[in-house]
């Protein structure tokens, strides 16, 4: 069997609506992946089941989901299983993907490897053992490197409490056991039951027992006698004052380690300190409490949950806080007393959650009448023991889950995804600046990078979901703008799962023919697959019909639907249905944005006074102004900071860099866009065209490995209206030289009808804007297609260029 691909997906993704891993197989000559259980090699399964007897190969009897169940069964060993698997045929030749879902990458890859090679040995006839294939040494290296890459057990207790309440959860990191619970500003922290909310204070004081024992014992509680001590020659007197039995525990710093239980005599202790190090800073000699060892479980000063231990015997390496065996839940048998006992040691140490271990002999009477003491309290209790004797795990970490978020309290702060073939960016920015006005911090990821309140954080292609992750990580966000574009959605998934406003702008084809979007329908998938993250409003282009088509696949409570054309047919039914409209209304001059709820209509603003709309000349602006509208409103933005804030913005190189920047003060214009496709650059046109330029036009634009179908369509709108068209190489392309790039960029554009004579070859994008701008007269127009990893280059090469021209 070969394994022919393997790649990584976080999230929904095309493949799985979870994170998921997929190997692609060719099971080989043998076609295994048709062979049922039956027709394999006798003695396969038996094989299996002799080194794994829980094995269950499911209802499905090929030889991959045999392999595939195996290698979730590994998983499920290491303590992250995953509910997902699937076996898809690819479509190829005995080819197909298995598809495995995951909660850590590593731990999945290790047992899909450790999967084949079991079940590659089992298929041949003899036993394993025959092989000399040492199984029972590669499970166990398998299950010890998988406890680096786990959660312990009291944390996924709290992480499945967390999805029980809707609450969304991520790993700080992958190098840190830490849990962050809730989303941006509204954030908590978890490891374990040690919680972000807890005292450092109270914390501290309840790692050290003896300032506990000094302050309970303060305040009239019950807690052991205990002496400190050095050295033999005081022990025996704090012993014998103390009375037998006692315990011996020795301290160093925080930690109290037991060295013996059940100390009876003078000569047992003698025997017992001459046998210890001079490891610790001091001694601790404590009475041995007489009762059943019971775990009070405490959460915001109230019990939770009690559990009972049996008492170590006596002489045993067991004390009063070191359990040896579960017996049952005492929650309903603890008497008022001794909870109200708990109550007042959790609120006296000052801990949100702890684990008080409480002495006596029946747990059913009070401390008052038949004795008991309070020998312990761990800050950071674990959740196996109470879960162990009959507690749902839901039971124990709800308490804790609602002590760090009241009912009422805020778990997620509002986003909104945005994603289409052209205009994500700039809605990204407009969305950006309405929530800023209305006094929001707010976080974006898009293609030119990472931004806090406008200002750039990390210069990087930010336009998919790990980066809206990220930013989900940040306690200084209190909402979130998100650029999902296509390729990240094809490549990784869509890493979170979803949000609270999605808003899908326009559909073309664009990038088909890419990795992951080889056809049209995977472009329109990797789009839906977008528009179902929408978990409250879809905002959706009415006039775009594919689109338009993605309202079936939406869970989204609300459908907002976006048009410049308010006699769409698709827009009446859905006002009648009482859905929401945001629609263009053309009045002369002016560009109305209203609001259309059923029969109820309200005016926004005009779009004409948006100064990147260009007094509605720039239409692609119009409609990425509508759509920026559009997802505010659905975020419950009001229409003043809507108003206030688009009717500042304007297209320039510090508020969208790359997008229709106009470099000033020169006699000529410099343009700076990024109209990547055909769609991009008709846009533009359309814009340019409405103002007559007096000189001559001049086009830049670098080769990419989309030439054929970009080449042709740019060259036959170019071939109109530019006097000259300067075609420069880039290092994209696979498997094509930047050369060879070149030169099937100029084929395409003299294919489209533009005379050789207008087009000029310059190698590097540099070199053409220092020629364009070298030799530009006034009144001339030179328009910039930048790569947007280099448009950062382009502008400061024209910055320079144009410092020298007017000096």
């Amino acid at each position: 069997m070969k394994l022919l691909d393997q790649h990584t997906y976080f999230g929904p993704n095309l493949y799985a609506p979870v994170s998921v891993i997929r190997f692609t197989v060719e099971p080989g000559p043998l076609e295994l992946a048709n062979k049922t259980l039956d027709e394999l090699e006798s003695g396969f399964l038996d094989r299996i089941r002799a080194v794994l007897p829980e094995f269950d190969p499911g209802p499905e009897s090929g030889f991959l989901w045999v392999l595939a169940r195996l290698a979730n069964h590994l998983q499920q060993q290491s303590g992250v299983a995953s509910e997902f698997i699937d076996v898809v045929p690819t479509g190829e030749r005995n080819q197909s993907d298995i598809l495995l879902g995951f909660q850590s990458p590593q731990i999945t890859q290790q047992a899909w490897y450790l999967a084949g090679m079991l079940a590659f040995h089992c298929l041949q006839e003899e036993t394993i053992s025959d092989t000399g294939f040492n199984f029972s040494r590669l499970h166990y290296d398998f299950i010890q490197k998988t406890k680096e890459l786990t959660l312990d057990a009291t944390t996924r207790v709290m992480i499945q409490a967390c999805e029980q309440r809707d609450i969304p959860w991520f790993r700080v990191s992958r190098h840190s056991p830490q849990i962050q619970i809730g989303e941006g500003c509204h954030q908590q922290r978890i490891q374990g039951t040690l919680t972000s909310t807890i005292s450092q204070l109270a914390f501290s004081l309840a790692k050290n027992r003896i300032a506990t024992y000094d302050l309970l014992r303060t305040l009239g509680l019950p807690v052991p006698a205990f002496r400190l001590v050095r050295d033999r020659d005081n022990a025996i007197p704090a012993a014998q004052k103390l009375g037998y039995p006692v315990l011996l525990h020795k301290i160093s710093g925080d930690v109290v380690e037991l060295l013996q239980a059940g100390i009876d005599c003078d000569n047992t202790l003698l025997r017992v300190m001459e046998q210890i190090k001079a490891d610790y800073d001091t001694l601790l000699l404590e009475s041995e409490i007489s009762g059943d060892i019971n775990r009070l479980l405490m959460v915001d000063g109230h019990l939770t949950a009690a559990t009972q231990y049996i008492h170590p015997a006596a002489n045993s390496n067991e004390d009063n806080t070191a359990p040896k065996k579960v017996t049952k839940d005492v929650t309903k048998h603890v008497h008022p007393e001794n909870r109200a006992l708990a109550e007042t040691v959790a609120k006296a140490i000052g801990l949100k959650v702890a684990d008080i271990t409480f002495v006596t002999p029946d747990i059913s009477y009070s401390w008052r009448e038949i004795g008991g003491a309070v020998c312990a309290i761990n800050p950071v209790p674990e959740l196996g023991p109470y879960i162990t004797n009959g507690k749902d795990p839901e039971q124990v970490a709800f308490p804790i889950i609602d002590s760090m978020f009241p009912p009422g309290r805020k778990v997620r702060i509002p986003t909104a995804a945005v994603t289409g073939s052209n205009g994500k960016t700039t809605t990204c920015y407009m969305l950006s600046s309405i929530l800023e006005k209305a006094g929001h911090t707010v976080g974006l990821s898009c293609s030119n990078g990472v931004y806090m309140n406008g200002e750039l954080m990390r210069p990087e292609e930010a336009s998919f979901g790990l980066k809206a992750q990220e930013l989900l990580l940040d306690p200084r966000i209190e909402s979130g703008v998100f650029e999902m574009a296509r390729g990240g959605v094809s490549k990784y998934g869509c890493y979170i799962n979803e949000s609270d406003v999605v808003a899908v702008i326009n559909i073309n084809t664009d990038h088909v023919g890419e990795y992951g979007t080889e056809s049209f329908e995977k472009l329109v998938a990797a789009k839906t697959l977008v528009a179902k993250l929408a978990r409250n409003t879809l905002v959706l282009n009415a006039d775009d019909p594919i689109v338009l088509g993605m309202r079936g696949n939406s869970r989204a409570k609300e459908i907002v639907l976006v048009t410049t054309r308010p006699d769409n047919p698709e827009v009446e039914s859905h006002l009648v249905a009482g859905g929401i409209v945001i629609s263009l209304r053309e009045e002369g001059k002016s560009l109305p944005v209203f609001k259309r709820h059923g029969e109820q209509e309200q005016r926004i603003m005009d779009l004409a006074e948006v100064p990147a709309t260009f007094n509605g000349a720039a239409r692609h602006n119009v409609q990425n102004s509508l759509f920026a509208i559009a997802i505010a409103d659905a975020m419950g933005i009001n229409h003043g900071n809507m108003r206030d804030a688009l009717s500042q913005f304007a297209m320039s190189w510090e508020r969208t860099p790359g997008r229709l920047n106009f470099f000033p003060g020169l006699p000529f214009q410099v343009i700076l866009d990024y109209a990547h496709n055909p769609d991009g650059f008709s846009n533009i046109l359309q814009f340019l065209n409405q103002s007559p330029v007096p000189g001559k036009r001049t086009l830049i634009y670098a080769s990419t490995r989309r030439t054929e179908s970009i080449s042709i369509a740019i060259g036959k709108m170019a071939a109109e209206c530019f006097d000259q068209i300067i075609c420069c190489a880039t290092k994209e392309g696979k498997g094509k030289s930047p050369s060879q790039l070149l030169d099937e960029h100029v084929n395409g554009l003299v294919e489209a009808g533009v005379p050789q004579g207008k087009i000029l070859t310059i190698y590097d994008h540099i070199d053409a804007v220092e020629h364009a701008m070298q030799r530009a007269e006034p009144g001339d127009q030179i328009l910039i297609l930048h790569k947007r990893n280099r448009k950062e280059i382009i502008w400061r090469k024209i910055e320079a260029i144009a410092d020298k021209l007017t000096r």
